[in-house]
């Protein structure tokens, strides 16, 4: 993957990963009856979003990936990523650890973001590619 396509892969991961962490917080707080939303929370999560959008850069190569690559790097980028959002929620407080039924809907929910972020960027690369095909068509006809 070149660096422009990351880059802007890494943009628009940012502004995904900050709506749905906001509304999963929103969510959050309506089923624990927790109202209160302070507005320092915002400035954390657009931290945690920011890091979250440069671990993308485990996906960079000079060079097209194979599949196993691919796969290698997936997982590794769920590792920081979960490290990320885990090490967020402890440094923050944004659960306590000892409410675990909290903690694991939590847990679940970044599991679902991280599904969803993941299923938007492989449709986007789909998306892409159809494009390059139709255009290498196009040229070639």
């Amino acid at each position: 993957m070149d660096i422009k396509s990351l880059l802007k892969g890494m943009g628009i991961s940012f502004f995904v990963i900050f709506t749905i962490t906001m509304l999963i917080a929103r969510v959050y707080m309506l089923l624990f009856d927790y109202f209160r939303f302070p507005m320092y929370m915002i400035d954390e999560i657009l931290l945690m979003s920011a890091m979250i959008a440069l671990a993308h850069l485990i996906f960079y190569s000079e060079r097209e990936l194979t599949a196993k690559q691919m796969l290698v790097r997936r997982i590794i980028h769920f590792a920081v990523v979960m490290t990320i959002i885990s090490s967020s929620i402890i440094l923050w407080e944004w659960v306590s650890l000892s409410e675990p039924v909290r903690a694991v809907m939590l847990i679940g929910a970044i599991v679902v973001s991280y599904a969803l972020v993941m299923i938007g960027n492989l449709y986007y690369l789909g998306y892409q590619a159809k494009k390059a095909t139709q255009k290498l068509k196009e040229r070639y006809k």
